[in-house]
């Protein structure tokens, strides 16, 4: 067998016995679309009062960092889409959360993930403690998030037929 092809066994290997890891435990998606329009109309009518509601300060000078304001809405669109897939994911859209609870982190390499605090971390807890991951994307007027919730299959709740 060639090195190529045990390096691609190999990998295949790997990625089977992560993908045996990933399914013992409980998966939820989250997936949000916003209209970057709609947060344009938000900043315009309540300015101030909107983005401190909810956005954490670092999200707010990410996104006003941007010279072109129509950049600094598609960047904060970007980050309520994930805000809502968080509660979709961690089953809480219904909860009464504060956005601000859930903040988009962008990291050095450009990357982001999220950071929870208040009623979002305890809905996590609650949920499991899962570990989120998160990506997001924006593309004219739309915006979009999708989290993913891995719980543990020993923290996760198992219902059986009875």
């Amino acid at each position: 067998m060639g090195q190529h092809a045990h390096n691609t066994h190999a990998n295949a290997t790997g990625t089977v016995a992560a993908l045996d890891r990933l399914m013992r435990g409980v998966v939820s998606v989250g997936l949000d679309v916003v209209d970057v329009r709609d947060v344009e109309t938000s900043i315009a009518h309540f300015g101030e009062r909107y983005l401190s509601r909810v956005f954490t300060p670092s999200e707010i000078a990410y996104a006003t960092s941007a010279s072109n304001p129509s950049t600094m809405a598609r960047r904060l669109g970007a980050r309520f889409a994930a805000k809502e897939a968080t509660l979709k994911a961690l089953c809480a859209s219904d909860c009464g959360i504060s956005p601000r609870s859930i903040e988009v982190v962008r990291r050095n390499d450009g990357s982001t993930e999220l950071t929870l605090s208040g009623p979002a971390f305890a809905a996590a807890h609650a949920a499991g403690a899962p570990s989120l991951a998160l990506t997001m994307t924006h593309e004219g007027y739309l915006a979009a998030a999708v989290v993913i919730a891995h719980t543990p299959m020993r923290r996760s709740r198992i219902w059986r037929k009875q």
